[in-house]
């Protein structure tokens, strides 16, 4: 009985999991090195105790192999590269194997390992000529760390056993669809032998129908493909990141805000998901989970719906640019194959969508009106089952708010990225549409015209009534009872400022803090505090930068700055919403103080509003409540000063770690391009705002809308959170400063530090002292 035969595209049995796997590479045309295959007949014959099988594979072996050049022997059970497990270095592999009785020897010690597995593991054994590796390495089809459409290679000089042993250090790259490569000068691959293994991972991966990693070696003149393996890893779909997160529910998230934002935002998610793919049987909680008491999505769980809708697991993220590859924009490759099968409800879906404006004009002012009312009715406290259906009553609005808010901002980074795709074929910059947009700024969600005014007829005053103001914010006996004097006036246009801007705050999204309505003096520092830009303070230079367009031009940057004003109103909307739910909440925690069961009415912030509701029916005690309340105030200092990893796997919580970087250089999204160096100021909340300078690097955690005038006043950019289109990488481009976003621990960097912000590349370095140019220019 002949036990050895040639691996071939087709046709063998009985020969395990690793060589039906390389089969399958062969299948699609893949370079494999000369391999034959020992079936598993051979190792049951061996282990019922049959040593003539020995001579019968040595037989076969010497007939078929070269006795003067080296092979490596693999092992390949029933049970190995599965899709659920890999059983990766379960078994034995010999290399560089010469001679018919080495071969044998090392064919029955990969036989003895098959013990590891259990009884039942059926064993073949691969014999391969070995590749005179000069590179070698691993391609994953997919970005085995977060899920994401994007081709990571590892690589290093030599084989490749060093590099899945761990034994050295590799070089790596990230591959989004349509990146350019550079090579490495420290591992010898060249750039079109990368784009060749990037290109083929992605087209196997289409091929097989699962993520897959494959090593691979060259050996000076040719590629080799040696193994492929579907990536099970990715099995498991809870893969939780604060990428995102940070941007749309930033920094510490109270218990009550958690509770609230959390099943509004998802169940909106999800909402839209169902338009396309049906119901989905899942719990708006699953999404996302609170960490170190900040905000982190499950992008695993996310990426199992858009899977399931036929688009890139990593779609969210890529239309929000926060994966955004460096250089032109590239046509977005956003499908698959898979919403082919949605077609019905897809169709319904685009026809809804391409009227969105429609809708949106329709759905707008009576939202807005219904909004206002709630807004003047006020909320009492003095019934609490009463105050609390009103609760519920807005919470269901907002919870359509939420939906427009998030179609809206879908629908602005679609449009954002056809637009600019679009004018770099015209050779106009996308800066350009930055201006446009700054020319024709929506005055009704915009603070910074208005803002721009403000400072003015603030600075026209009395050095000590500018004092006095500061300290007393909009006591009206600064204004010494003169009706006709610079302070009245002033007192009265920043009357008329909170009225249309009174709701914002330094965190839109969180209605846990406090509003400028609520302390006007933090609106009076930051008109104190330095320079303060009109967005548009020549309201003639976008329609010049226009007039140099084409028409076709003009229409598509028409085009994205309807969609963003649509975003920003809606945007307005919540934040508006969530200062109406902050002032209801307040008002009913007034009414638990006065019960006894809260300390101060700002308590009710750290209980969940299911805990509300079981106070209201007396199922708490008040010892009860203080207990988790100081537990979590606790809870919260801690968490202030942690340094929490950007993505978490499955449950297992990180413990926290007040760390400071110790890398000399951080990176982030480039998000404007430019080169600046100068002291960083880290920047918490608004009432921080008088510390920058003109000439500072701004170091924020995330930018709002509320934030506006302070990202108009320094001369770069650093954000912990945010990708191409957040409001810090949109001020910047206007501005032509530099900016770098989605920056871990970004905010961990000492406050006065001197650090070099690359727009272009994505870097922050920390230096400890200013450059030569830099110190000159001081000097």
């Amino acid at each position: 009985m002949s036990y050895v035969r040639e691996l071939r595209s087709g046709g063998s049995r009985r020969i395990g999991g690793k060589a039906r796997q390389l089969q399958t590479l062969a299948s699609l045309g893949a370079r494999i090195p000369r391999t034959w295959v020992c079936d598993w007949r051979a190792h049951a014959a061996w282990m019922r105790g049959d040593r003539h099988v020995e001579q019968a594979v040595r037989d076969d072996l010497s007939r078929r192999l070269d006795p003067n050049r080296e092979y490596a022997v693999r092992s390949s059970a029933d049970i190995e590269d599965g899709s659920r497990r890999s059983f990766a270095g379960r078994f034995d592999s010999i290399l560089r194997v010469q001679g018919v009785d080495r071969l044998i020897t090392a064919v029955r010690t990969v036989w003895e390992s098959a013990a590891r597995g259990g009884d039942t593991v059926r064993m073949a054994v691969m014999v391969q000529e070995m590749v005179d590796a000069q590179v070698s390495g691993i391609a994953f089809s997919r970005n085995p760390i977060t899920g994401a459409e994007e081709v990571m290679i590892e690589a290093v000089s030599g084989t490749g056993e060093v590099l899945t042993s761990g034994l050295a250090s590799p070089e790596r790259w990230m591959v989004a669809e349509g990146d350019a490569i550079e090579s490495s000068a420290a591992v010898a691959v060249g750039a079109d032998v990368l784009q060749d293994i990037a290109a083929m991972a992605r087209r196997w991966e289409k091929a097989v129908g699962v993520p897959i990693d494959l090593e691979w070696a060259v050996d000076g003149a040719k590629l080799y493909w040696l193994q492929l393996r579907p990536i099970s890893a990715l099995q498991s779909p809870d893969v939780y990141s604060s990428r995102m997160s940070k941007e749309f529910l930033p920094g510490l998230i109270m218990p009550l805000v958690w509770s609230v934002n959390v099943p509004m935002v998802n169940r909106a998610w999800l909402n839209l998901l169902e338009e396309i793919i049906g119901r989905i049987d899942m719990e708006p909680e699953r999404l996302a989970r609170r960490i170190g008491c900040r905000a982190y999505f499950n992008m695993g769980r996310m990426g199992e719906l858009f899977a399931q809708a036929g688009l890139r697991r990593d779609v969210l993220e890529a239309m929000m640019g926060f994966n955004a590859p460096s250089g032109p924009p590239q046509r977005a490759h956003w499908m698959t194959i898979g919403m082919l099968r949605h077609i019905p409800r897809l169709t319904g879906f685009a026809v809804r969508h391409l009227r969105f404006r429609r809708h949106f004009a329709r759905w707008l002012p009576p939202t807005e009106q219904a909004l206002q009312r709630r807004e003047a009715a006020g909320f009492s406290a003095e019934k609490t089952q009463r105050a609390l259906e009103e609760i519920d009553c807005l919470l269901a609005m907002m919870q359509d708010i939420a939906y427009y808010r998030i179609v809206s901002m879908l629908r602005h980074a679609a449009i954002h990225r056809f637009v600019t795709r679009g004018l770099a074929r015209k050779r106009v910059p996308a800066e350009a549409v930055d201006i446009v947009a700054s020319g024709a700024a929506d005055e009704g969600v915009d603070p910074s015209k208005s803002l721009f005014k403000l400072r003015a007829l603030f600075l026209s005053l009395p050095e000590d009534t500018r004092t006095r103001l500061r300290e007393t914010g909009t006591g009206r006996a600064s204004t010494d009872g003169n009706r006709e004097g610079g302070a009245f006036r002033f007192l009265l246009e920043l009357e008329r400022f909170l009225e249309r801007f009174g709701y914002l705050s330094d965190r839109g999204n969180d209605f846990s803090a406090e509003t400028w309505r609520e302390n006007p003096t933090l609106v009076v520092n930051m008109l104190a505090s330095g320079e303060t830009r009109a967005r548009c303070a020549d309201p003639n230079g976008a329609s010049r930068e226009t007039t140099k367009w084409s028409r076709r031009i003009r229409r598509l940057a028409a085009k994205e700055t309807r969609a963003r004003f649509d975003r920003d109103r809606v945007g307005a909307l919540f934040s508006r919403g969530h200062a109406i739910l902050r002032r209801a909440f307040l008002e009913l925690g007034r009414r638990l103080q006065q019960e006894g069961m809260l300390q101060a009415p700002a308590d009710i912030f750290f209980i969940t509003y299911d805990e509300i509701r079981a106070v209201t029916r007396g199922e708490l005690p008040a010892s009860v409540v203080q207990g988790r309340i100081t537990d979590r105030q606790d809870e919260m200092r801690l968490a202030g000063g942690a340094d929490l990893p950007e993505v978490v796997y499955g449950e297992q919580v990180p413990e926290f770690r007040a760390d400071r970087p110790t890398e000399e250089v951080l990176h982030g999204v480039a998000a404007s391009r430019g080169f600046y160096e100068g002291k960083a100021r880290v920047v918490r909340s608004v009432e921080e705002f008088d510390r920058v300078q003109p000439e500072d690097v701004l170091v924020i955690s995330h930018s709002d809308i509320g934030w506006m005038p302070l990202l108009d006043k320094a001369s770069a950019i650093v954000a912990e959170s945010g990708g191409l289109l957040s409001h810090s990488a949109i001020v910047a481009r206007e501005r032509g400063i530099p900016a770098v976003v989605s920056v871990a621990r970004a905010q961990t960097i000492p406050d006065g530090a001197w650090v070099i912000v690359d727009g272009s590349a994505g870097t922050i370095s920390l230096s400890s002292k200013p450059s030569a140019a830099a110190s000159s220019i001081e000097g």
